[in-house]
């Protein structure tokens, strides 16, 4: 697990230093699945103009940076976009 944390670490930090104005954070999922473990990542933009800054025209494509391919047995080449269409809310803390 160290080795993750190192990686999303650098990974995640190299996504934020391009500073795209739509970028508004990102999450990685983890679960166990029988002898491997999974990882998915959620990116938040603000429109689909943002995620074309980050990824190219060919937005489609996954962008998997070099650190996170060296410790990846394998990964999805392609992304999938969804709109929200009813944000998540925290309930109010007292």
């Amino acid at each position: 697990m160290a080795c993750i944390t190192r990686a999303t670490g650098a990974v995640f930090v190299g996504i934020a230093s391009r500073r795209i104005a739509g970028f508004k954070g990102i999450e990685l999922l983890r679960r166990t699945s029988g002898a491997e473990v999974e990882f998915v990542t959620l990116m938040w933009f603000t429109s689909l103009d943002d995620v074309r800054q980050f990824a190219g025209e060919d937005y489609a494509r996954a962008v998997v940076p070099e650190a996170a391919r060296r410790i990846l047995s394998r990964f999805d080449a392609e992304s999938v976009h969804y709109e929200v269409q009813v944000p998540r809310t925290m309930p109010p803390t007292n």
